[in-house]
This record gives structure tokens, sequence and C-alpha cells, in this order.
């Protein structure tokens, strides 16, 4: 089922929607948003920019993001069916 993150930046508090347009909502979907590769903020850092219309990073770009957990929070997935499932349980 395809599905929308909203995310927000935790330094300027600005939340972002993303249309997560190759991914499907699955049973492993949490996880990939935890503990997985989306629960670094290198990679969520490359969803919030492109939920504001931000231009692909190329490839040094994409190698500068800093990784960690402090900077980018997921607060929820929207499925198609309106389910709306927390990820980031502490927002």
């Amino acid at each position: 089922m395809k599905y929308k993150v909203r995310i927000k930046n935790k330094n300027t508090q600005e939340i972002r929607t993303c249309t997560m347009e190759t991914l499907e909502w699955d049973k492993h979907s949490l996880f990939w948003w935890t503990d997985g590769n989306y629960g670094c903020d290198c990679n969520r850092e490359i969803v919030f920019r492109r939920a504001g219309g931000e231009p692909e990073l190329n490839e040094k770009e994409f190698k500068d993001l800093e990784c960690g957990d402090n900077r980018f929070t997921v607060i929820e997935a929207i499925l198609e069916d309106s389910t709306i499932i927390s990820i980031d349980q502490k927002e």
C-alpha cells in the first residue's frame, strides 16, 4: 500500500510530508523507519529535502550527510486508506 510520511526537522521544527512514491508499506516498514536504514538522519534528511521539493543530492553531497538520530523525527506514516501509523513514538 502506498503511503506518505510526516517528518520534522528538530532544529527548525519544520514539518514536511513526503509521498513515498517508490515504496509500499508492508510488515517490515516500521522497522525500516526506526532501526533500519531510514532510522538514520542521513537518510531522513534525503526524505525531508525531497518533501520540500529540493533537488536530489549528487554523490559528494550524499557522502557529506551526517549520520545520527537527533536531527529528524518521523512522526507518522499515512497509508492510502487513511490509516495512521506512529513511527517515532516519543513525538
